[in-house]
C-alpha cells in the first residue's frame, strides 16, 4: 500500500477541465506497521473546488490476508464519523467495494478504483 494513490470519479474521467467535473482525490500512504498502514490526503477536489489537505486527519487502514482493504479518512473540522472505504487490492489498483460515512453512502462509487501512480520506493 505504500505510495501515492489517485481516485477520479467516472464523471471526472469523462469531463475536460470544467465545472462539476466530479471528484478527484489523492492519498499518500507513507508508513506501515504489519498489516496496518498510515498516510494523509494530499489532494481533494470536487468539480473545481478544492478542500485543503489540512482539513483531513491521519488516514489509516489495514489489509487482510485476502487483499481486502479497509481505509478510514477522518475530517478534522467535523464531528462526523470518518469516511470508510472497503476495497480489494490487485497490484497497483484498489477497487472500491463499499464506501460510507456512518450510515450514509460515501463519495467513492462501488467498482471504481484508486490507482497507485507512485510507489513508496520512488
Amino acid at each position: 500500500m505504500l505510495g501515492e494513490w489517485s481516485y477520479s470519479s467516472p464523471q471526472a474521467l469523462r469531463a475536460s477541465p470544467a465545472l462539476n467535473a466530479g471528484l478527484r482525490v489523492q492519498i499518500g500512504i507513507d508508513s506501515l506497521d504489519g498489516t496496518r498502514f498510515f498516510g494523509h490526503v494530499t489532494q481533494w477536489f470536487v468539480g473545481d473546488v478544492g478542500i485543503s489537505p489540512v482539513e483531513f486527519g491521519r488516514v489509516s487502514g489495514s489489509i487482510d490476508e485476502n487483499n481486502g482493504v479497509m481505509l478510514a479518512i477522518p475530517r478534522v473540522s467535523s464531528n462526523r464519523q470518518p469516511l470508510k472505504v472497503m476495497g480489494e487490492l490487485a497490484g497497483d489498483v484498489l477497487i472500491v467495494v463499499e464506501c460510507y460515512v456512518g450510515t450514509e453512502p460515501g463519495p467513492f462509487v462501488a467498482s471504481t478504483a484508486f490507482l497507485r501512480f507512485r510507489t513508496g520506493e520512488d
